[in-house]
């Protein structure tokens, strides 16, 4: 898996390099944009949530403004989820491309997931600027956030071949995918804090490998705190497995692509 999209590197930053500049063509100030967007968000989550309503986060969730403390769980999620929601069609929507014999149509998924961690960096320094501005400190630990946005990226990778190969055969994935990824995000604590919820059901979200992901941003983000070791280790092998299987399933369907679309 890793040896073939190294072998197709320069292809994979090709797409890449197009997909970002199609999503500001023809606008006056172009990748500004990417910044002004997370900006406007955080000032409207700022004014709502620590302005209208005051609310705070729990003590045992580090404390501090809410609308951060949401940011901190919404850039990860939405840049997983436009890539899931985008992967689930581009097979089809790159038929012409993956008709050809010669064209590595494994790196479709790639490019978008790439494209969309491109856009949550933006986001992500938009946020670190904000916490040195809001709490006039910025944990070192936020040095220690690659190795998890990577982790995010390879669980992300992985069901993105999963769906992208899979709505070749299922046409109607692409919608329940995306109403799948909306109960998903409600059993993630994103917008909520995790101790609001019920003593007895929390080994239960536990097991949601999104948690991890979320709760480890928040930790190297805002609470200056290395995540629970065995939270990171739940999170590497899933994703290791997640990507696993999510190639191998490509792979293996992949051959019949040509045949049905």
């Amino acid at each position: 898996m890793a040896l073939t999209l190294y072998r197709h590197r320069q292809l994979i930053w090709e797409f890449t390099r197009r997909d970002l500049q199609a999503r500001f063509a023809g606008s006056a100030m172009g990748l500004f944009w990417s910044v002004v967007q997370p900006l406007l968000t955080l000032g409207i989550f700022l004014f709502l949530f620590s302005v209208v309503l005051d609310l705070r986060v729990p003590p045992s969730e580090g404390g501090g403004p809410f609308a951060l403390f949401l940011l901190a769980g919404m850039l990860p999620w939405l840049a997983s989820q436009e890539t899931l929601l985008r992967s689930a069609r581009v097979v089809l929507d790159n038929a012409t491309l993956v008709k050809k014999t010669l064209f590595p149509s494994k790196v479709l998924p790639v490019y978008l997931t790439l494209s969309s961690a491109a856009l949550e960096a933006v986001g992500l320094l938009v946020l670190g600027a904000t916490i040195l501005a809001v709490t006039r400190q910025l944990p070192l630990t936020v040095l220690l956030l690659p190795p998890v946005i990577f982790l995010q990226l390879v669980f992300t990778l992985g069901l993105a071949w999963v769906l992208a190969s899979l709505t070749v055969y299922f046409r109607d994935l692409f919608h329940v995918a995306g109403a799948l990824l909306t109960v998903w995000m409600y059993l993630t604590p994103i917008v909520y804090p995790e101790s609001l919820l019920p003593e007895a059901m929390r080994p239960f979200f536990w097991w949601n490998p999104y948690r991890h992901i979320v709760v480890a941003y928040r930790a190297l983000l805002l609470e200056g705190r290395l995540p629970a070791p065995e939270s990171l280790l739940y999170l590497t092998v899933v994703a290791l497995l997640v990507a696993w299987a999510g190639s191998r399933l490509f792979d293996r369907l992949s051959p019949t692509f040509s045949d049905l679309i």
